[in-house]
């Protein structure tokens, strides 16, 4: 019964082409570049599969801040964010606050968590987060799959942004609950940035596929949790 009386959840992509000439790592080299070297080392067993998942994570900040802001300067929704990468939400959180300008370190605009925070710290992000009649609310909480995936009601927001996805559809399915669950009275929209080209690709179209056969389940009562790794990697 839940399940039926939930708002429609939607799932877009926002594309990034990292291969077009512009994008930079390094001020001497391209981003195809450094993409391709790391393939080859991975290939050579000089590198492991997990460098290339943070450098493509990396890649994402500048364009994953560039959206946020502009979704804070085109509507006063809130929006929750989730990485797998630790170092990459602390950035996120850092760059969301500078760019958007926080009022002050006490009046941020974008609050989070990691695995590493403290209890008390992290009951101090939500609580901020939740706020709804403060002056200077935060419209913005990002936190990482493996530390606020699960058992949050966050739907204060109704809108995610999922800068990194995990390969476990189960895991998954419990971040898009954070607001796309029971009491949630308006439609969600999840938002996957998804490097064009790249295992990300794949990656995304398997994860949706699964997740549409287990979206009747709510709240994350699967009989097994089904992790894609195996299947992405034989395509790619």
């Amino acid at each position: 019964d839940e399940c039926l009386d939930l708002p429609s959840k939607t799932r877009s992509v926002i594309p990034l082409d990292f291969f077009q000439p512009e994008y930079k790592v390094f001020p001497d080299k391209s981003w195809t570049q450094e993409y391709y070297d790391l393939r080859e080392a991975i290939q050579q067993g000089e590198a492991h599969f997990s460098q290339l998942r943070q450098f493509i994570g990396r890649s994402k900040l500048t364009p994953s801040v560039n959206w946020i802001v502009d979704f804070l300067d085109s509507t006063d929704e809130k929006l929750v964010v989730f990485c797998h990468h630790v170092h990459l939400a602390k950035e996120l959180i850092a760059e969301v606050n500078r760019r958007g300008k926080a009022k002050s370190e006490h009046k941020p605009i974008a609050v989070g968590f990691t695995g590493e925070t403290s209890a008390e710290e992290r009951n101090k992000a939500i609580s901020k987060f939740q706020e709804t009649k403060a002056k200077y609310p935060a419209r913005v909480l990002v936190t990482t799959v493996g530390s606020g995936g699960t058992g949050l009601n966050l739907q204060v927001a109704n809108q995610m942004l999922i800068v990194e996805a995990t390969f476990s559809v189960g895991e998954m399915l419990q971040a898009e609950d954070r607001i796309h669950r029971s009491g949630q009275k308006t439609p969600c929209t999840i938002h996957y940035v998804i490097a064009s080209g790249t295992y990300d690709r794949v990656l995304y179209r398997l994860l949706s596929s699964k997740m549409d056969m287990m979206n009747k389940v709510v709240d994350g009562d699967f009989s097994k949790d089904l992790n894609v790794f195996d299947e992405m990697m034989k395509e790619i």
